[in-house]
């Protein structure tokens, strides 16, 4: 059965909002689903990522829950200082936006090829932070289904981080959830 294409996230939404209120800028990544983008705050000026998700690309309701259940879960695991922090999510007529933290590190799987090798004290503070946002989850009900070094991104210190982090170097942070 084809999955709805209105109403993805189960509440109203205006159309226009998303587009009234950020100015998308270049791609930074691609998935089976759709992209993450650069997206500016039209009000603010802020710098976020927006990862959208194109609607044509949900064609079971399960596709349809999956979407749901990740803005769900962004929302709820927000708070912890080491996962990107949701802002916002829109809805138009092609696709479900979520605007996210930008994470301007890249990726740690990245760091660790051009590095060689890591010493233990920094294995350890990075491992430890992993270790602490998958409590996180855990403790909120969530299963992080994929612990991988390609899923975490370190984001660098920088006036566009709003919450606090771990080190004065850097820090790694995590989008817990994507189908």
């Amino acid at each position: 059965m084809a999955a709805p294409k209105s109403n993805i996230l189960g509440r109203d939404t205006d159309p226009a909002a998303f587009e009234h209120d950020y100015l998308l800028g270049k791609v930074l990544g691609k998935g089976a689903f759709g992209l993450v983008r650069v997206a500016k705050d039209k009000r603010t000026g802020k710098i976020y990522a927006c990862k959208s998700i194109s609607k044509t690309k949900l064609v079971s309701r399960e596709d349809v829950e999956d979407v749901r259940r990740e803005a769900e879960i962004l929302h709820l695991v927000s708070d912890h200082p080491n996962v990107a922090r949701m802002v916002a999510s829109y809805e138009d007529k092609t696709n479900v936006h979520f605007v996210l933290e930008l994470c301007r590190g890249g990726e740690l799987f990245d760091k660790i090829i051009a590095k060689g090798h890591f010493s233990e004290k920094e294995a350890v503070s990075y491992f430890r932070t992993m270790v602490e946002v998958v409590a996180h989850c855990h403790q909120l009900g969530v299963m992080h289904r994929y612990v991988v070094w390609v899923v975490w991104v370190v984001c660098m210190l920088c006036e566009q981080c709003e919450s606090q982090r771990t080190t004065p170097h850097h820090t790694i942070h995590t989008i817990p959830y994507t189908p």
